[in-house]
């Protein structure tokens, strides 16, 4: 995600008995200016120094304002305001999250008190409303944090306050949708235990029913239809969007993908890809397979070349072109499409496609993943992804043998990175062969294994 941005309060020039104040704000625009540089050169400890400073410089001024009976509080508070902003920039890019969120929670209270505050200072200083910046810079964080609905409501307020300018940028609406399928993926680990009732006949119990809480999944877009949605930033919509936000995010990437087909300059692709797998897994879970389907190629038939010579940009590049061959094998066997399935996780046919596969998915290679933990586990995780995805496909092609050896070292994977049994998706894809197979005994003991 793009990093917040850093505010800098312009300047006019001005003559008389003034000069020293407006000088004074110059130099606190310039340390700003310079806390900003460290920040980018990632000199964490001098960027805060320097925002300390150039705090100071401003807070001199106003004592010596207070001399002449010329405070403002509300000035002080929109000063203020813009540090505590700064600063969360700093905390962010350092990876203190929440210390980033408390300075911008009090950034955004400081400048909505002096946002009813003439634009301009009595010594003719342009003072711009900053709040919706500060609150696009807290929705930013909040993403990275994980605070889904802090983030929803940031970015949700941007685009009704001011719509002129946060509306028709593409990467407001996906943003938004992130969100959005940050609420879906938490709201699903939260109801993903089963139901299980209690079944009684003539007093007896004979046995336990197991339901799903998820009944009216397949009702989804027709119940919740895009027109249907209350408006953005109401109360409604914060409250339904916790409860069923697939429906929001669908119609934030439709706009975002009309918005970049609209720019006549040219996009940042990677970004645009970004937009198209959103989509295409939101299809997913709205079992829209064929426009899962569409979005998915899209992005597998995207131009190498496009992703630059940036290393960064070219990891990212593979791990899209991974994630969307991972959803388009998906889509294509539940249209029914096995061997297309197959194709999309095989690739070339080569004994090694598989691995190469899990690489591209997790960002790391296996020299990197010899000589660092973190990305051993990853890359254990991404190979546990895709020999379970192999596993079902080759299961609806028939082919048992290859299923099962597959889902073997999908399991030997997952317990060389995560000692928790629960919800693994390796086992359940072991126990499905087990199941195909005929062999119930061992199917049993390794249902009990999980206990």
């Amino acid at each position: 995600a793009k990093s917040p941005t850093p505010l800098i309060q312009a300047q006019s020039f001005n003559s008389g008995s003034n000069m020293s104040r407006i000088l004074q704000k110059q130099n606190q625009t310039a340390l700003n200016l310079k806390a900003n540089t460290e920040q980018l050169k990632g000199n964490i400890k001098k960027s805060l120094i320097l925002c300390a400073e150039a705090n100071a410089s401003i807070q001199d001024n106003n004592y010596a304002a207070t001399d002449y009976g010329n405070s403002n509080p509300e000035t002080n508070a929109y000063y203020e305001a813009i540090h505590q902003n700064n600063l969360g920039i700093v905390y962010e890019t350092s990876g203190k999250s929440h210390l980033a969120l408390h300075a911008f929670s009090k950034a955004v209270r400081l400048s909505s008190l002096s946002s009813k505050s003439p634009l301009f200072d009595t010594d003719g200083t342009a003072r711009p409303v900053l709040t919706l910046s500060m609150l696009h810079n807290s929705a930013i964080c909040s993403l990275k944090a994980g605070r889904y609905m802090a983030a929803y409501e940031c970015i949700a307020l941007c685009i009704r306050e001011q719509p002129s300018i946060w509306a028709v940028r593409p990467r407001s609406w996906l943003r938004l949708a992130e969100a959005c399928i940050g609420l879906e993926i938490r709201r699903k680990k939260l109801k993903n235990s089963p139901k299980c009732v209690r079944v009684e006949l003539d007093g007896e119990i004979k046995g336990i029913l197991v339901g799903d809480d998820n009944v009216n999944n397949d009702s989804f877009w027709d119940v919740h239809a895009p027109e249907s949605l209350p408006p953005l930033a109401s109360p409604e919509d914060f409250e339904g969007v916790q409860n069923f936000p697939l429906a929001r995010a669908r119609l934030a990437l439709e706009m975002a993908l009309e918005l970049f087909g609209d720019d006549e300059s040219v996009p940042d692709d990677l970004t645009l890809q970004s937009a198209r797998l959103s989509l295409a897994y939101v299809c997913l879970e709205g079992k829209d397979f064929k426009e899962a389907l569409k979005y998915s190629e899209l992005v597998v038939k995207s131009n190498e070349s496009e992703a630059g010579t940036d290393s960064a940009r070219r990891i990212m590049f593979k791990r899209q072109q991974a994630t969307a061959r991972m959803y388009a094998s998906e889509a294509s066997a539940m249209l029914g499409d096995s061997m297309a399935s197959m194709k999309y996780l095989a690739g070339d046919g080569q004994k090694d496609a598989i691995d190469r596969l899990a690489c591209d998915l997790g960002g790391v290679s296996l020299e990197m993943a010899a000589s660092n933990p973190k990305a051993k586990n990853r890359l254990a995780k991404a190979q546990t992804m895709v020999r379970c995805s192999a596993s079902a496909a080759s299961a609806c092609l028939g082919n048992l043998a290859a299923c099962k050896q597959l889902a073997l070292g999908a399991q030997a994977m997952e317990n060389s990175y995560s000692a928790s049994r629960e919800g693994s998706i390796a086992r359940k894809a072991l126990l499905y062969c087990m199941l195909r197979e005929g062999n119930h005994g061992a199917a049993l003991s390794l249902i009990r294994s999980a206990r």
